[in-house]
This record gives C-alpha cells, structure tokens and sequence, in this order.
C-alpha cells in the first residue's frame, strides 16, 4: 500500500511540475468538478509557485457608484478625492524588467509585428498575440499608467508584473484609495492591489435594501478563466443560480452587481474559486439608510482553515471628561471603546454538516483570549454568524477563529457619526508574511503586527517597519520588537509602508480620515513581496 502511495506522489509531483512550467491551473487537474466548488476541499492546502516567469499584482481600480447617478445628501459637496499609486523597492525597474498592463473590459487587441508607444513612451512587444504591456522605469507606478473612474478620480486598473528569477529581492505593493465627505460613497476605502489565486473568499456586507454590492474580478493571465461564486447567508448557502459562474477572457477585468441574487440578509459572504487558472477578486459594498450614508468599503480577499487569523483589529478609545466644565475641559481617554464605534466578527461554515467554533483575541501582551460569548458557538451547515465585540476593552488586535472544520472569517468596524452618517471597514483573514508591503495615500494609518501563534501565546518577534511618500522617498524607518499585537502611528505623508521581519507575521494596515463631520475607516492587508507570490493552493490527499 505505501508503494501505491508513493507512485501516486510521483504522479502528482510530475504532474505539478508540467503544470507550473506551462502555467496551467493546478486545481482542474487534480480534483474532480464536482469538488472544484467546494471550499473545504482547500484546506490545510499546500502553496505552489513558480521561481520562474512573472508574477503579477492586479490592481482592480477604484470606488465606482453603485447607481448611475448616485445620491447627494442635500445637495452637499461630496469633495470626493482619490490616491493611487504602486512603490516598487528592492531592485531597479529595469532589473526586474517591471511591465504594466492596462486591464479593461475586452480582452486587449493583439500587439503589432514592431510593437506599440506605451503611455510613458515606452513599447509594447507581442507575446503569443497578446500584449505584453509598457516597461517601468520608475520605482512609483502612477501618472501615466493610471485610468479615471467613473467619478474622475485616479486609479490603478492593471496589472504590475516582474520577472521572478530577477526581481528575488522585490517588494511590490499598491493600491487605490478613496474618500468621500458626503453623499451615498460618504467615507474612506483603500482598494489594494492583490496577487492572483485560485480561490478566495469575501466575508462581509448584506443583501438587504438599501445595501449596494459590486463584484470586481481580473484576469491577468493569457488564458480564459471560468470563476464558480457561492453565496452564504445566515440561512445557509443560497443559490445564485446562472449566476454562480463567470466567464473571464484573458487579460481583462470585469464588475458585476450582486444586488437582487440573495434574499435579504444582514449576514452574507461569498466564496469564489476557478476550475483552472488565476485571478483576483474584492466586493465593494455601499449602504444608504433612506438617504443617510450608513458605510462604504472594499472587502478584500479572505481565507478559510480550521484555524484563520485576522489581523489589524484597532478599538479606538472614547474621551473622557474629568474637569466637568466644558471651557476649561481635562480630557483623557476612557477605559471604554469609543461609543461611535461599533465592531464584530462574522463566521462562515461552508461545509455540509454542523461546526463548532471559537473566537479569541490578541492583544499586546500576545495571550490568546477567549471571547465573551464566543465559545464553542454552533455553526449551521453553510451558515454565516455574526458575533459582537462589545465589552472588549479598547486596543489593536489580532483575531483567531479556531473550529473542528474548515471555516471562513471576517471582521468589522463601524464608525457612527450621527446625522452625518457612518463609515465601516471590513477586515478579511489573512496568512503570514516577513516581507511585504501597502499602500495607504490618504489620512492617517496605523500599521499593526502580531508575530505567529504558538498555540494560546504568540512567538516573539522582531521586525522593521519603513514608510514611504507618494514619490517613493523613505521618510522613517524603524526596528520594534513585538510580544504581542503592536500598532505604530505611522508618519504624516506616508503613502506606502513595508515590513520585513525574519519571523513571520501578521500585518495590515488600519486607516481613518477627517472628514469634516466624523471620521472615515478602512483597513488594507500587506501583501507579500512578488517573487514568491502568484501562487496556487493544492489539496493533497493519499
């Protein structure tokens, strides 16, 4: 029997080896149809890349209105701006031969037998009849290579690739952010720049009324992409019917509304996954209360496992008043989150059977506690559950949902400015990095780390940060030794932030900004350098 084992291994590791050297998706060669849809199939699954060839960060452009004309509460002046930018660092452009691609609806013409003037004068040459983009020469990818919204904002929707033998040592990050101070996109939202996959889940937003979603997907590669979608309720799993299934031409990117396909819900994720090939993928959701802003954001890409961790988690601190006259106030801050701030955590049990789960936070101190009320929780068959964070003491967090299956996790906050309306970020489930990076572009951020678990306490670690300005100038850096969940203010006028640790971690990025009447949020995850990403998870099985 070990010996049929054995030549089964030799098998799959000829047939991995074929498929990465021809750039196939390994997913439709090793598990039947049947389960190619079925989430829980990935678990524990090994992550392939290749050394060779290119890899590619997508850039899937920026907030768009979720209705043609939008809402403008009382006519105010929605004074909607925009950051948009990718920092290469490690290598030169030239060594790394970076390329862009512009991404659009249509799969790109083919290139000509000369080549073609890209928009900073350098040329395209085809590849296989498609085309292989503009060279980068300059460490910051902006400017020339962005396109306009639909609200005439500046934003990244490409791809940004280098080649892997040459660009080892490359940190790649970017992103698009907005920011809105009135009107139904009222808020902050970082859309970041993400490595392909072949399969990723989206946790977070409703389905109910007054909610808007809108589903963003990339293809980057030069082969056709078939994408399956599942949706997940509080209910259990919902049919989407001739919808579950998107159809990708090479090299484009596509937005389709999700609005109308699940009935009403407060509690909703989606899991996507493609037969063969990669792609990328996040969800923008929006949501009016009649004509109030109650939140905008961009989810990004989550995981699933028996054990997921989210990190980046900041409870903000309420005021408190101690002098009791309001001209001559002393002012501290409270033992309590900030009561215009509200947060939770959202399971999902994509499997057909009954889970149990746990949920614990990891504070500064790196102690994993359990938490209140959330304790070995029952988990219906393809169900979502939301479970509330109030009571926890304000601070930066990292939070791990445990379970006896495999289960998909997310996170929220939610900022309340009364009248003016609300903003929210969503936070999704993320794996280790020790060399990775963000763009961040407007207000202020906190970049937040937590070294690896080691069962209920974190293993010590040490890690530089570094921050960089919009034209890609270092302006701090800093080494810090982290026992637990560390939150650093990052500098004013940061635009992008790296992190290197020898140890892995867990790092995103939690933002706000002032706008004029509250407060907006959003949260971003580093991503991991270029040169060992674009990779395909693979079940193994005997």
């Amino acid at each position: 029997m070990s010996g049929v084992k054995r030549a089964v291994g030799a098998v799959v590791t000829g047939v991995l080896a074929l498929s990465l050297a021809a750039g196939v998706g390994l997913a439709g060669l090793l598990l039947p149809d049947s389960d190619l849809a079925r989430p829980e199939m990935a678990l524990n699954a090994g992550a392939v890349s290749s050394s060779e060839g290119r890899a590619a960060m997508v850039c899937l452009g920026g907030i768009e209105r979720s209705v043609a004309t939008g809402v403008n509460v009382a006519q105010a002046d929605e004074k909607i701006r925009s950051f948009s930018g990718a920092l290469l660092t490690g290598v030169t452009p030239a060594v790394a031969l970076t390329r862009w691609q512009t991404l659009t609806g249509k799969t790109p013409a083919k290139a000509t037998a000369g080549g073609s003037s890209g928009a900073n004068g350098s040329t395209s040459v085809g590849s296989a009849g498609r085309d292989t983009g503009n060279a980068v020469t300059t460490a910051v990818i902006d400017g020339a290579f962005t396109s306009k919204t639909g609200l005439g904002t500046a934003a990244l929707t490409g791809a940004a690739s280098i080649n892997r033998a040459a660009g080892q040592e490359a940190l790649l990050m970017g992103g698009t952010a907005h920011v809105a101070s009135a009107g139904d996109l009222r808020g902050l939202a970082y859309v970041p720049c993400a490595w392909p996959t072949n399969s990723l889940w989206l946790v977070g937003s409703a389905s109910t009324v007054g909610t808007s979603n809108r589903l963003v997907l990339s293809n980057p590669t030069l082969t056709s992409v078939q994408v399956k979608i599942r949706a997940f309720t509080s209910l259990g799993e919902a049919s989407l019917g001739t919808s579950s299934l998107v159809a990708l031409p090479p090299q484009t990117i596509r937005s389709i509304s999700l609005d109308g396909l699940v009935n009403d819900d407060d509690t909703i994720a989606f899991f996507l996954a493609a037969e063969a090939g990669q792609f990328t993928a996040a969800l923008q959701t929006n949501t009016l209360s009649g004509f109030t802003p109650a939140g905008i954001d961009m989810i990004s890409a989550g995981r699933e496992g028996r054990s997921v961790v989210i990190p980046g988690l900041v409870l903000p601190a309420g005021n408190v008043n101690l002098g009791g006259i309001k001209s001559a106030t002393e002012t501290g801050k409270s033992a309590l989150v900030d009561s215009a701030v509200k947060a939770g955590v959202r399971i999902v049990n994509p499997s057909d059977q009954m889970l149990i789960a746990s949920v614990e936070l990891i504070g500064a101190d790196g102690k994993a506690r359990a938490l209140s009320g959330g304790s070995n929780v029952k988990l219906i068959s393809g169900g979502v559950l939301e479970l509330s964070l109030d009571g926890v003491q304000p601070g930066a967090y990292a939070v791990r949902v445990s379970a006896d299956g495999p289960v998909a996790a997310g996170a929220f906050v939610r900022y309340d400015a009364g009248a003016a309306g609300k903003d929210v970020a969503w936070l999704a489930s993320q794996g280790t990095v020790t060399n990775a990076g963000a763009a961040v572009g407007i207000g202020t951020a906190q970049l937040v780390v937590v070294p690896a678990l080691n069962t209920n306490q974190v293993r010590e670690a040490a890690f530089t940060w570094k921050a960089f300005d919009a034209k890609g100038k270092q302006i701090a850096e800093k080494k810090v030794s982290a026992k637990g969940t560390v939150a650093v203010a990052l500098p004013s006028g940061t635009a992008y932030v790296s992190v290197n640790s020898a140890a892995p971690v867990y790092a995103a990025i939690s933002g706000q900004a002032d706008l004029g009447n509250g407060v907006g949020i959003a949260w971003a995850p580093l991503s991991q350098t270029g040169a060992n990403t674009s990779t395909t998870r693979v079940l193994f099985a005997n």
